[in-house]
């Protein structure tokens, strides 16, 4: 008798724990929109920042912050990227980035939302981050003569073609395609592309761009002007042969993964409440 009538009890009391699981469920169901709290973490190299989270009312979206806290670049990959929650993972498909040291990039994440795909807490867990170490030694290049004598070079895997855009006695405009067929990342240096003159001096490119970096099995173009050179008539452009140099310009860059990083995120009933 008292064995059946703790049963009983049991039953009742579990009867009553579902009930207000379940009315627990209604307040968060029932928003249009439900917003989630702003999360920070700080990795190895690295600081993500998710913000503007919300549950519409057919998507999940919110914004991916990466900043860039070392000293190399970061490559931020496509794929990797996945949102769990209720028990179920959501592949998510990035755009590809590379992110310069000390400085940071962002894009919108977006995921199946409302209704049963609603959740309260819900994971992001990125396994997309790599980190760029450029070589320390640069690839070695012979000296072109202008006007050209042959128009491409090549050197491990990568392809180069010149082309004289002009070359004048105010302006020589040079422009160089690239063609990147290695499995590496090739790092380019276009203010140290220079013209070595008649009068035995070398003088740098006008490009002022700090670098130009071409992905594997990617193209890219290099530009390159000059104007007027000192020394008169010994260094008139128009009229001499002048030597085109490539001195520590191109390096190439392997990519090592960085850590990983899993973020919880939670539903903030307070910030839903007052945004309805």
């Amino acid at each position: 008798m008292k064995y059946s009538i703790l049963l009983l009890a049991l039953s009742i009391f579990s009867l009553s724990a579902i009930g207000q699981k379940s009315k627990k469920k209604v307040p968060f169901l029932k928003y249009k929109k439900i917003y989630y709290s702003n999360k920070t973490i700080e990795g190895n190299g690295y600081t993500v920042e998710l913000n503007n989270i919300i549950d519409y009312d057919g998507e999940l979206k919110f914004s991916f912050k990466v900043l860039n806290i070392q000293n190399e670049y970061i490559l931020l990959k496509g794929n990797g990227t996945k949102i769990t929650k209720l028990g179920t993972e959501f592949p998510i498909s990035e755009k590809t980035k590379l992110i310069a040291p000390q400085k940071s990039k962002s894009q919108t994440i977006k995921c199946l939302g409302s209704g049963d795909n609603r959740a309260e807490i819900f994971t992001f867990f990125g396994n997309s981050l790599f980190s760029l170490k450029v070589d320390q030694s640069a690839q070695k290049i012979d000296s072109m003569k202008i006007p050209l004598a042959r128009k491409d070079f090549e050197f491990n895997s990568v392809k180069c073609f010149v082309d004289v855009k002009e070359k004048s006695t105010q302006t020589t405009k040079i422009v160089t395609t690239v063609k990147n067929n290695s499995k590496d990342y090739l790092f380019i240096y276009p203010s140290r592309i220079a013209l070595k003159m008649p009068d035995g001096n070398t003088y740098t490119s006008n490009n002022s761009k700090e670098v130009i970096i071409i992905a594997p099995n990617k193209s890219g173009k290099v530009t390159c002007k000059w104007d007027r050179m000192p020394g008169g008539k010994l260094n008139d452009m128009q009229l001499v042969v002048m030597n085109l140099i490539f001195d520590d310009v191109f390096y190439f860059s392997s990519i090592k993964p960085m850590d990983s990083f899993s973020i919880d995120v939670e539903w903030n009933e307070v910030l839903t409440e007052a945004k309805k």
